[in-house]
């Protein structure tokens, strides 16, 4: 089968919630990489969600939203009908996905995390650092794309791991106060702590042993330290004007009205949660930098 660039139907792939559709070739590699970085590094790759709100096409994307791409990032985007997410890049059948967390393989060391990257990919047939200007986070699959290839019982060594110990959640979590706010936080979940009693419990509860938090129940973090937090955790900055308006999730999984403490949840689980059961989120016009969330809050 041939079509052009971001022309495929999308009944031809396997689809994964929201805009994830990946052809037989890509899903197949991808599973095998992220089962090889959960083995040996501990850590699980995941696909870049919808940070910027043109709706998360970061696998297949077809020719509509790869205009949208380019009128919002500009030459930083390929030019509609170029993009190697579309299917055809440079007079070959190539297909790519982009990875939310690359730096995660190797914490503090991006030139680590990369070489990392390098070696998962070649294991499983998928190529990096193939497009201009670098993107590390974009992985092609050269590889014929509707065959699904089968992987033999790959074994990690265990003794060229550098998998952390098995590390719970609430020992990621910490609980931060920054200006008037106070969120709990880790790489997957944020909630703003709107009840004094029930912030103090989880200041207690999860900051107790951290030093920066002496004399305090909380992380007191300043601007910088926020920006900080936001990229090593890849949180998307709408995640925090939606919890900070009460327009996030509740524990349930239901959406926040904006009143009172509901709404004040926002975790990656409640977000494919809610794709899967068809449930948009809109981030039109909410905040896609610092600066923009800075501006809503104080306006």
């Amino acid at each position: 089968m041939s079509y052009a660039n971001g022309q495929y139907p999308l009944h031809l792939f396997i689809h994964r919630g929201g805009n994830l559709y990946f052809t037989p070739s890509l899903n197949a590699r991808w599973d095998e990489m992220v089962r090889l970085a959960l083995e040996k590094y501990g850590v699980r790759l995941y696909i870049t969600g919808d940070i910027d709100g043109l709706g998360g096409w970061n696998v297949y994307r077809p020719i509509g939203p790869q205009r949208n791409y380019r009128r919002h990032y500009g030459i930083r985007a390929a030019e509609p009908g170029k993009s190697s997410h579309g299917g055809k890049y440079r007079g070959q059948e190539v297909f790519a996905a982009d990875i939310a967390n690359v730096d995660s393989l190797a914490p503090g060391n991006p030139s680590l995390a990369r070489a990392r990257l390098t070696a998962l990919a070649k294991a499983v047939g998928l190529t990096v650092n193939f497009v201009t200007p670098t993107e590390w986070w974009h992985v092609g699959d050269f590889n014929p794309a509707w065959a699904a290839p089968s992987f033999g019982a790959v074994a990690i060594n265990p003794g060229t791991t550098n998998r952390p110990a098995p590390v719970s959640e609430e020992d990621d979590m910490q609980t931060i106060k920054w200006g008037d706010h106070i969120f709990t936080i880790n790489g997957s979940y944020l909630k703003h702590e709107t009840n004094n009693r029930q912030a103090s419990t989880m200041g207690w509860l999860f900051n107790r042993n951290d030093r920066m938090a002496t004399g305090s129940m909380y992380v007191g973090v300043d601007n910088d330290a926020v920006n900080a937090l936001q990229k090593s955790l890849s949180i998307p900055w709408y995640a925090f004007e939606l919890v900070m308006s009460g327009r996030g999730f509740n524990i349930d999984g239901t959406r926040g009205d904006g009143k009172g403490e509901n709404g004040r949840v926002w975790s990656l689980l409640h977000e494919i949660n809610a794709k899967l059961d068809g449930i948009r989120i809109d981030t039109t016009g909410l905040a896609k930098s610092f600066d923009e969330l800075q501006k809503k809050i104080s306006g």
